[in-house]
């Protein structure tokens, strides 16, 4: 196809939408998430769960949110995107002590906070998504 505007539009209109099926899409959320926060509605579906003493199915392992030097025993997130692959779900920490650019987390709703990836700076993070779509 040499005609820019019709693959921009055809682009635009199949992968920049929300769908039943999966198309690899990553869906922007911008959602704040406070297990940890006392009286939210997080805290009360999800703090039961929030504790680093769980077993291999119930429970979280903040590890490598502590690597990044976060420090906050009780922190709160923000989800930035889902997903259909793996991982589906990015977050940010608000305690990062880089809030300019802090670090891209990355988990997966069948190992939710059980198993985190550490995808980045939210710079790099978003520049590696560019990249993947040839921007």
């Amino acid at each position: 196809m040499t005609d820019k505007d019709t693959f921009f539009s055809k682009l635009l209109s199949r992968y920049f939408c929300l769908t039943e099926e999966g198309l690899c899409q990553k869906f922007w959320r911008a959602k704040l998430f406070t297990p940890f926060k006392k009286g939210t509605k997080d805290f009360e579906e999800w703090n039961g769960i929030f504790t680093d003493e769980g077993d291999e199915y119930f429970g979280v392992n903040l590890t490598e949110i502590r690597k990044a030097a976060i420090g906050d025993s009780e922190p709160e997130f923000v989800l930035l995107l889902e997903s259909y692959g793996f991982p589906n779900h990015y977050y940010i920490c608000l305690s990062d002590p880089n809030p300019n650019n802090p670090t891209v987390f990355g988990t997966d709703h069948e190992v939710f906070f059980r198993e985190i990836s550490n995808e980045g700076s939210l710079e790099d993070f978003l520049k590696n998504l560019l990249q993947r779509i040839g921007l």
